[in-house]
């Protein structure tokens, strides 16, 4: 069917060859970048200790550095001085207080103002 020289078999094996190291390469990469999940006893009833809440509301006034890690967006550094903020003002009296926690701004607390309650 094809009348190709030693060369040029060699140059067509080659070819092949790189290619498929290629797709080694690219395959190895997608895979190595997908993110690992991990599940983590308990950490998907992470408020099921709360009575008297509903699931995933969490209480500003009383909440522990846990249960503030639990919303999104909020790490141990932004939760500890939530809690600081709340040791050194007193209790919030409204949700939207939350914003004078510096580094807790309009979009954070967009994204946890109604996982967030001042019971």
């Amino acid at each position: 069917m094809f009348d190709l020289t030693d060369q040029e078999k060699k140059v067509v094996i080659f070819l092949i060859a790189a290619a498929l190291a290629g797709s080694g390469v690219v395959f190895y990469k997608n895979v190595r970048s997908r993110p690992r999940v991990e599940v983590v006893a308990g950490a998907l009833d992470a408020n099921a200790g709360q009575q008297g809440r509903s699931a995933g509301v969490v209480n500003i006034n009383t909440a522990t550095l846990d249960e503030l890690i639990s919303l999104e967006g909020i790490g141990p550094v932004l939760a500890k001085a939530i809690i600081e903020y709340r040791d050194a003002s007193g209790p919030f009296t409204d949700t939207s207080d939350l914003k004078k926690v510096k580094g807790i701004g309009d979009a954070k607390y967009k994204a946890i103002g109604e996982r967030v309650t001042v019971e």
